[in-house]
């Protein structure tokens, strides 16, 4: 059984960045991923009193967590199929950043989510609607 603990739509464009990347003799990291990870914090966290006090109030959690992610981004221009385009970014990519960005407000640490939940994926928006990140966080 699990408890429904967070859920919040986050206004961005969904970005994907690996973990470290291979340069000239030498591992870096993506400076626009901290960028991105600060914009993703700022928009998680309380943006009142009333909401830390109430939604806020048990977290960051240092309970197991299920983690849901819904990544609605734009449709690619020529997808060769259009149900389930196989383009790039890839998922894991995506997660990365959002994980990251979660740590210290929702929990502790993303080692903490050991599940994702159904549904957890990339959806293409369609007429021009925003793209957006949904999340769902649920303590096991």
């Amino acid at each position: 059984m699990s408890l429904l603990v967070f859920q919040k739509l986050l206004l961005i464009e969904p970005l994907a960045f690996q973990s470290v990347r291979h340069g000239r003799n030498a591992f870096y990291s993506d400076p626009r991923k901290k960028l991105y990870v600060n914009n993703l914090r700022h928009l998680l966290r309380p943006a009142s009193t009333a909401e830390k006090l109430t939604i806020y109030q048990h977290l960051p959690t240092e309970k197991p967590v299920r983690f849901t992610a819904h990544f609605g981004m734009r449709l690619p221009k020529r997808p060769k199929d259009k149900a389930y385009p196989i383009v790039r970014p890839d998922l894991d990519n995506l997660l990365k950043p959002l994980l990251d960005a979660c740590n210290g407000i929702l929990w502790k640490d993303d080692s903490q989510v050991v599940q994702y939940g159904d549904g957890t994926g990339k959806y293409y928006i369609l007429n021009g609607n925003k793209p957006y990140i949904m999340i769902k966080m649920e303590i096991l």
